[in-house]
């Protein structure tokens, strides 16, 4: 009888133990990171808000000079502002910025929703695409699928990009002369003027000749042109 009372006993004393095991593993399973910033400093006030990194984030909102690689390939080096969104942080990237990098941003309607400024979440847009920034080369990559692309020739600058340049004025010359003596006395002087001056979209050229031969001076214009970039056909308009 005393055998069979203390083997009650062990049973009534492992079920209870069983079950706040099993509520423990099944609590801590779901339990977050969490960060302790005493390891960082003595006093915990010193240390910088961590919950970003908390979160799974690997940089804080703010402006950041970072290279630009898109599809593997670097682009450009910029300033990027990046900006907490659904508790992650997300670089501040609008539909021109995207587009700007190639992608077609006509075959997703939802790139629509948004004002032409608004900061754009573009793995939520656009399936299988991919953002993030790498902490040891200072790199921000972004990754889409072939199919987002808006295929144009290598080194292409959209119209919207194009920059007209200051106004300025251009010469450029060149001149020559000779004298000679013997049974006549010969002078002959040759001149070339390149002038030219840029006013907007305009480029205005000049190329002009002036030779004289013992005294005779005639100015001959040899040639006249001007031309200028019209965005609509995208190829140089030149007028003889």
């Amino acid at each position: 009888m005393v055998n069979k009372n203390t083997n009650k006993d062990i049973v009534y004393f492992l079920f209870p133990s069983v079950i706040a095991l099993s509520l423990t593993l099944s609590f801590s399973s779901y339990s977050a990171n969490r960060f302790n910033p005493a390891f960082l400093a003595d006093s915990p006030d010193a240390v910088t808000d961590l919950s970003y990194f908390e979160a799974g984030n690997r940089i804080k909102p703010g402006d950041y000079l970072l290279d630009i690689v898109f599809n593997h390939e670097y682009l450009r080096s910029e300033n990027i502002h990046f900006i907490s969104q659904d508790n992650h942080v997300i670089p501040c990237l609008n539909r021109d910025d995207y587009q700007s990098l190639g992608i077609n941003i006509k075959l997703f309607a939802d790139f629509e929703k948004f004002s032409a400024n608004e900061c754009i979440d573009i793995e939520k847009i656009i399936p299988d695409s991919v953002v993030n920034y790498d902490i040891e080369k200072q790199a921000l990559n972004i990754q889409v699928p072939q199919a987002a692309l808006d295929l144009k020739a290598r080194g292409y600058i959209p119209p919207e990009k194009w920059d007209n340049g200051i106004t300025a004025g251009i010469l450029n010359y060149t001149f020559s002369g000779a004298n000679s003596w013997g049974n006549s006395h010969n002078n002959s002087y040759y001149l070339n003027l390149r002038s030219g001056i840029n006013i907007g979209a305009w480029r205005l050229r000049d190329y002009s000749t002036w030779n004289s031969s013992n005294g005779e001076k005639p100015m001959e214009p040899y040639q006249y042109l001007s031309a200028t970039q019209y965005c609509v056909i995208k190829k140089p308009i030149t007028n003889w």
